[in-house]
């Protein structure tokens, strides 16, 4: 049954977006029955910048004709539709320019008849928005005794914040004492079929897959199999750049500290050859080229493939279950549909062999294990833990890297974590913790708009409060 589901939804998912974007020559068209239409968006409030990039036109009487029409830098768009009548409104729900604008939908639309043979300039698509709901408090709610009534808040707190950022569905686990003090799942693994999600539905992790994958080094590095100063090139050469001389200078420590001069992604010549940025351990420079490579000196020093590093390293050390990190058929069958930029279901990621950059699948409360494992300082020595938690290296706008991990300082001590961002399949995904204030959350969401609530607006309604981060 769940099988046939996830084939319907899909079906469905697909059939939505070839109505939804299907361009207008479809439609047999002729000087007889096409009408050429312009129009511009306005917002009411003014200071708005920027416009929607596309505008949605739905028939009033034939459901199955649902068209779109760009529009330009100015609010201008422009289009050829057959005689009929019409609902116009912003493609999408929200807008981003320099801030996020949850656009009022039930308001911002116009609707118009047109009349055979005519060119016909329509009234103004006035925009209107919603105003944010969610309340920061001074101080997270999380200090003090945790209650029931707060446990409602938080609820409440994801529910309409989910809402205001159109984010479909969410798994979150929340964390204090070292205790799982709340864990749920909200919404909808799919907008247009609306299955709910469940406490067995899973998403893209993205880059939360690198932290896991540190821990696996080093734990190699405990047992003297990978030394975090050596040059990686002496356990494994990389011949895509090793036409550079200074990529010798590349180690496991700079590759976790994200030092080693690789792009994010290199991109070869016809040589399959690509360039360092930057003459590595110089400076900063997040990089997924990097821990691929590592991920292949893993296994050509220990003779074993990474799925099975993984598992003895990371999964039996923290007794940890119901995480996948490449593509199986149980994962298509539970696994959400992200949500796109442009608003509409994505296909998921296919991933055959598993990239320690990105392709770890996972929900919240089996995440958390991973979470506690860190927080309880399970599988590693101290000193490692010591090594891997503190700053390595510094990014410009301030944020700093340990071994792995993302490091923030806030006036309520330092906090690590990592977060995850999948554009091209539609998941933004989190987890944070404050090791002084012994506690944190994870939080997986299925649309790249989950961002402001994920990374910045539930840490401050949970813990740091409002401007304390």
């Amino acid at each position: 049954m769940k099988l046939q589901m996830h084939f319907f939804k899909i079906s469905v998912c697909i059939l939505f977006s070839i109505i939804y974007w299907a361009p207008l020559a479809i439609y047999a068209q002729n000087d007889v029955d096409s009408v050429k239409v312009t129009g511009k968006l306005i917002w009411r409030d003014t200071t708005i910048k920027g416009f929607p990039k596309k505008v949605k036109i739905i028939s009033r009487y034939n459901p199955l004709f649902v068209s779109s029409a760009e529009v330009d830098s100015l609010g201008n768009y422009s289009t050829v539709l057959p005689a009929d009548s019409y609902m116009i409104a912003p493609a999408v729900p929200y807008h981003y320019y320099d801030a996020f604008i949850r656009i009022d939908t039930k308001q911002s639309k116009l609707f118009c008849e047109l009349k055979d043979n005519k060119e016909m300039v329509l009234p103004a698509l006035k925009i209107d928005t919603l105003g944010k709901t969610g309340y920061i408090p001074e101080k997270g709610i999380l200090h003090g005794d945790f209650t029931t009534e707060k446990i409602k808040k938080i609820d409440a707190f994801v529910e309409t914040t989910m809402a205001y950022y159109h984010v479909p569905g969410a798994s979150l686990a929340v964390i204090k004492n070292g205790n799982v003090i709340h864990n749920r799942v909200y919404g909808v693994e799919n907008f247009i079929t609306h299955e709910p999600v469940n406490e067995n539905t899973l998403f893209e992790a993205g880059s939360v897959t690198k932290p896991v994958f540190a821990y696996a080094v080093m734990r190699l590095v405990e047992k003297g199999i990978i030394d975090l100063d050596k040059p990686l090139y002496e356990y494994l050469p990389f011949e895509d750049v090793a036409h550079d001389d200074r990529y010798k200078r590349i180690t496991a420590r700079l590759i976790l500290s994200h030092q080693s001069g690789f792009p994010n992604w290199a991109e070869r010549n016809d040589d399959g050859q690509f360039d360092l940025l930057f003459t590595p351990g110089t400076q900063f420079g997040y990089s997924g080229e990097g821990f691929e490579y590592l991920k292949r000196v893993a296994e050509h020093v220990t003779q074993k493939d990474i799925g099975t590093i993984l598992k003895e390293e990371v999964l039996v050390p923290l007794n940890w279950n119901d995480v996948y990190f490449k593509t199986t058929e149980e994962v298509k069958q539970r696994i959400s549909n992200g949500q796109s930029l442009k608003g509409f279901p994505s296909r998921n990621s296919r991933v055959k062999n598993p990239m320690m950059a990105y392709s770890m699948v996972v929900e919240a409360q089996s995440f958390v294990n991973f979470a506690l494992g860190l927080r309880n300082r399970k599988g590693l020595r101290s000193d490692t833990y010591d090594e891997m938690l503190k700053i390595h290296s510094t990014e410009e706008d301030g944020f700093h890297w340990g071994l792995g991990v993302h490091l923030e300082e806030t006036n309520l001590g330092i906090a690590y974590g990592h977060s995850g961002y999948m554009p091209s399949s539609g998941f933004l995904c989190n987890f944070i913790f404050f090791p002084e204030l012994d506690m944190g959350y994870v939080m997986f969401t299925n649309s790249t708009t989950g961002w402001w609530l994920t990374i910045e607006l539930l840490k401050e309604f949970l813990i740091t409060g409002k401007g304390n981060s």
